[in-house]
């Protein structure tokens, strides 16, 4: 450990020997050699402007080779290095050793305490009572694991039951499903169907609004030849009694006894006439109201 220490400080002494501008000071340089080996020697002299001229030197070493020194001195703290490990290695060694040492002495004077507890009475007494009540505890855990078990079945049971009804369920569904899909699809077909006699009845409707139409139409026409016949009709019934009133007239000039009496007769007999074709105008127009009503 000391070598190590001053293997640094040597080379912590030969690094100050730089300039910051990578030149070494010959002076440090002589210093450390002298203190390395001594070697060399410090030849300042006062009376000269330069002291560490080339000049004044005149021993060889002066030329020195510092790449060697450098590889010597890593060298040197290489091996440094190795040895502090290993003193490490061997510290951790000498340490974890009596580690070992003192648990198995702990060991051996706990196994020692067992042995003697082990021999006796009591111990052997706490054994079996220990033994014993792992035992109990055994046979209730025992009974608890039965007791899960049986709430386990029965929690099965009602679930496989439940399940049953389920499917149960679950079959009607599709059965009412399948019978309410059969029943949809013969709806459709009656839909169709009555579609089809729906269509047919509009065209029949058509054919028989048009019919009706004809029909309307000839009772129409009938009603204007019966009106036209009825005009005719009583054209000549006015036309006859014209005529008959005429010739009777001309027969009662040709009476002259009995004129007064025939007139006031004959004015009778016009006036209940003009009654009578009162009447049968009166009825044309209720048949021809009726007529009206009934077409209509």
């Amino acid at each position: 450990m000391c070598l190590y220490n001053n293997n640094d400080n040597l080379r912590n002494e030969k690094k100050s020997t730089n300039l910051e501008n990578g030149k070494y000071d010959k002076k440090k340089v002589e210093i450390y050699e002298h203190g390395i080996g001594g070697i060399t020697q410090n030849k300042n002299d006062n009376n000269k402007e330069n002291a560490y001229d080339d000049d004044i030197y005149h021993d060889k070493s002066e030329h020195i080779n510092v790449k060697y020194l450098n590889e010597k001195d890593y060298e040197i703290e290489k091996v440094s290095k190795r040895i502090y490990e290993e003193n490490s290695k061997i510290k951790k060694i000498s340490l974890h050793h009596k580690i070992l040492k003192e648990e198995l002495e702990t060991k051996q004077l706990i196994e020692q305490n067992d042995k003697k507890k082990k021999n006796s009475l009591d111990y052997y007494k706490k054994v079996i009572i220990k033994l014993k009540n792992n035992i109990n505890n055994m046979e209730e855990y025992t009974n608890n694991i039965t007791n899960d078990i049986n709430v386990l079945k029965a929690h099965i049971d009602d679930e496989r039951n439940e399940r049953i009804i389920y499917n149960n369920n679950m079959k009607i569904l599709i059965n009412e499903y399948n019978s309410l899909k059969k029943n949809i699809q013969d709806l459709n077909m009656q839909e169709k169907e009555q579609h089809k006699f729906n269509t047919k009845l509009k065209e029949e409707l058509k054919e028989l609004y048009k019919e009706k139409e004809n029909m309307e139409k000839k009772h129409r026409e009938d009603f204007k030849k019966l009106q036209q016949k009825i005009k005719e009709q009583k054209i000549l019934s006015y036309e006859n009694k014209i005529n008959d009133l005429t010739k009777e007239k001309d027969k009662n000039k040709m009476e002259n006894g009995e004129a007064n009496k025939y007139e006031d007769k004959h004015n009778n007999n016009n006036i209940h006439n003009d009654n009578n074709i009162c009447n049968d105008n009166n009825i044309c127009n209720d048949n021809f109201f009726f007529l009206c009503t009934w077409i209509g």
